[in-house]
């Protein structure tokens, strides 16, 4: 009876254990899962001229794009967002920036690897304002530059949610000089002022010369530095011309951005700085942006002499007379 209780138990045992082992063994069917991603929405950041932000040139619409914030100097490329979630909840992306890539953006979404060995930064964490910073950036200095960003939700980092690009220039800038009404013998300003659309902050060497009759016009100050600039500010210098007779001539100003690495041999290597009437152009081995410019001087009439100045005429020529009478 024994025997049998023993053998019964041991069937039940082995039975037991079977098919524990065959429920361990069981393959579980492969299922299908999809995960829906939510879109994000980015906000414009608003040029900020005491942050040193890119300010861009309103003459190229590339350079417009607010959605990220740039602030650039030779050690670093900060790149600025603000990503929210159309809920306006909190949650975590992924974004990742590169410096010059030229990847088609609709391609990048889906693949990452397109941007791969170009210099980059990356963050990851919670959405809202936040930045990521390229170290010792390989700017172009005779060409364009664009930074890149490719944002994701950590869910699926694969499948991109949107591809931000915004050109920027490290040397962009305009001169210019307002009107002036000059007097033959008297001293007067002109004013030469240089307008910054590029990244880099830096000061402005601006140069005055007369083309024509030199002999003619004395110039105090023609080679003069600005103070330091940023994007969007103004520098000035203040040469004081005088002509020595009357007339017209015609003169030429160069400028060149303390920044601008850019070395020539040829006029054309310096085409990146032209804009419209102002082209570039190679001085000495380093590239400028000239402007042309003609200034008129003429005899000062009766009245621009004042009360003053009339009666002391009259006085003279009273004394000129008298001598002669004598």
């Amino acid at each position: 009876m024994k025997k049998e209780i023993f053998a019964a138990f041991a069937a039940a045992a082995f039975l037991f254990l079977a098919s524990g082992l065959s429920y361990a063994d069981t393959t579980l069917g492969s299922g299908n899962t999809s995960f829906t991603v939510k879109p994000i929405i980015l906000s414009e950041i608003p040029f900020d001229v005491d942050q040193n932000q890119y300010c861009g040139n309103p003459d190229r619409p590339q350079t417009q794009n607010f959605n990220l914030a740039l602030v650039g100097d030779p050690n670093f490329l900060n790149i600025r967002w603000n990503a929210k979630d159309p809920g306006g909840i909190e949650r975590q992306i992924g974004v990742n920036c590169w410096l010059n890539c030229a990847a088609d953006p609709n391609q990048l979404l889906s693949d990452v690897n397109l941007c791969a060995g170009y210099q980059n930064c990356s963050y990851v964490g919670p959405t809202g304002d936040h930045s990521c910073s390229i170290q010792i950036p390989k700017y172009n200095f005779n060409a364009g530059n664009n930074a890149t960003c490719r944002f994701y939700d950590t869910v699926l980092p694969s499948q991109g949610l949107v591809v931000e690009n915004r050109s920027f220039y490290t040397v962009d800038y305009k001169v210019f000089t307002p009107s002036v009404s000059l007097t033959v013998g008297a001293d007067a300003t002109l004013p030469v002022d240089v307008k910054s659309f590029g990244i880099l902050p830096g000061y402005y060497t601006n140069n005055l010369t007369a083309l024509q009759n030199s002999q003619l016009v004395f110039i105090n100050g023609p080679f003069a530095n600005t103070a330091n600039v940023r994007c969007g500010e103004n520098g000035r210098t203040f040469p004081t011309i005088k002509f020595l007779s009357s007339g017209e001539i015609p003169f030429l100003i160069l400028s060149r951005s303390s920044v601008d690495t850019t070395a020539c041999m040829v006029d054309s290597e310096c085409g990146y700085l032209s804009d419209g009437s102002a082209p570039g152009r190679c001085v000495s081995n380093v590239c400028w942006k000239s402007y042309d410019l003609s200034i008129q001087a003429g005899v000062a009439s009766l009245p621009e002499y004042g009360i003053m100045g009339f009666a002391a005429i009259i006085l003279l020529a009273s004394f000129l007379f008298i001598r002669k009478g004598i």
